[in-house]
């Protein structure tokens, strides 16, 4: 495994972490759920997410 494949690997694992812990707080909210964050509207669109 190359250098690159391998950063592409840990990058890829360190997303998906982090969408599995916003699904826990989702599912795990009971009566209110605060989302804040920052994020460019090209990678937003890209990934079927409405930008604002």
């Amino acid at each position: 495994m190359t250098y690159r494949q391998n950063e592409e690997e840990l990058q890829l694992a360190s997303y998906s972490e982090q969408m599995r812990l916003l699904y826990v707080a989702m599912t795990r909210a009971e009566k209110k759920l605060y989302l804040i964050g920052k994020g460019s509207r090209e990678k937003a669109g890209s990934q079927g997410i409405p930008s604002s």
